[in-house]
């Protein structure tokens, strides 16, 4: 995902610690689970990919010019197409596809890949629609993706889910919000009792500085905090600090509070964080990404 590949600040970690791993006897293993379609990578195998697994199924829908035209010719700009119409005919495709596959081999990586294209290709349809389900969409199939991977493909290995706070999360509904708080990634899967136990939903929250995207040049300052809120409760001079929701939980089971914080965004909402996070990771200067090759500004 290019806005942390690109990003010089992620630098240690992704061309030098996680590289340096792959020669021990524990390498870390690097995997997706948004069913955005981005990279080189998905560019240049993707669609050679599909079709060759589709027509060892013996799929008649692959022998047909709308299959030309509506599934491969279109799986390359997915994401970027604003075409309405195609992104239904893809969706269609995607539909017709399904229905012959075998129902035996449902737990297949291609199955999943497909199942992600059509979640993609549904949220897309509900944005050019002015639905108000898009995001929603992204989540759930996010969700399933983790799963999967846990359950197929990584059984027995303890995983680090990088992702946004809007991601992370758990428990929207516990969160007063001047703006809509979807249903997520974090609540589709904290459903599941034993996952939800074997997890550790982590947030990440900061006092003051800018935020921004690598991708956008535009940069925010970060909301200052409010009076007695969480990040009004740290020292000033505190630079870094982890707090553990989940064992005051365990202390305080009745200590359930609803508390101001900057726990989504970088805006102070009130929520009953302790059970929105297992816990949270406390940085009290925040600044956006330096694009590699570039010096950071520490004015």
């Amino acid at each position: 995902f290019s806005i942390w590949s690109k990003c010089k600040e992620c630098d240690n970690l992704l061309y030098q610690y996680i590289p340096k791993t792959f020669t021990d006897k524990q390498p870390l293993s690097i995997t997706g689970f948004d069913g955005q379609v981005h990279g080189l990578y998905s560019a240049a195998n993707l669609k050679t990919f599909l079709d060759n697994y589709l027509k060892t199924k013996d799929i008649n829908y692959t022998t047909t010019d709308k299959y030309k035209r509506d599934f491969l010719s279109f799986i390359d700009s997915i994401k970027y197409n604003k075409d309405l119409q195609k992104q239904l005919k893809f969706n269609e495709a995607l539909q017709k596809i399904s229905q012959e596959l075998s129902t035996t081999d449902t737990a297949a990586f291609e199955r999943m890949l497909l199942k992600s294209l059509k979640a993609t290709t549904e949220s897309e349809i509900s944005f050019l629609s002015k639905g108000d389900d898009f995001e929603n969409i992204r989540d759930k199939q996010m969700a399933e993706n983790l799963k999967w991977l846990l359950k197929y493909k990584f059984p027995n290995e303890k995983i680090i889910v990088w992702a946004h706070n809007g991601h992370i999360l758990k428990h929207p509904e516990l969160i007063k919000s001047s703006y809509i708080i979807r249903k997520n990634m974090g609540s589709y899967l904290a459903v599941d009792q034993q996952l939800n136990k074997q997890s550790y939903f982590l947030g990440f929250n900061s006092r003051l500085g800018t935020s921004g995207r690598i991708t956008i040049d535009k940069k925010f300052a970060v909301e200052l905090p409010v009076k007695n809120s969480f990040e009004s409760w740290i020292p000033e001079t505190v630079p870094y600090a982890f707090v553990d929701f989940k064992q005051f939980r365990k202390e305080s089971p009745s200590g359930k509070k609803y508390f101001l914080m900057k726990g989504v965004y970088h805006i102070t909402d009130s929520a009953s964080w302790t059970d929105v996070y297992d816990g949270i990771f406390y940085i009290r200067d925040m600044y956006p990404c330096t694009p590699r090759g570039m010096k950071r500004n520490t004015d």
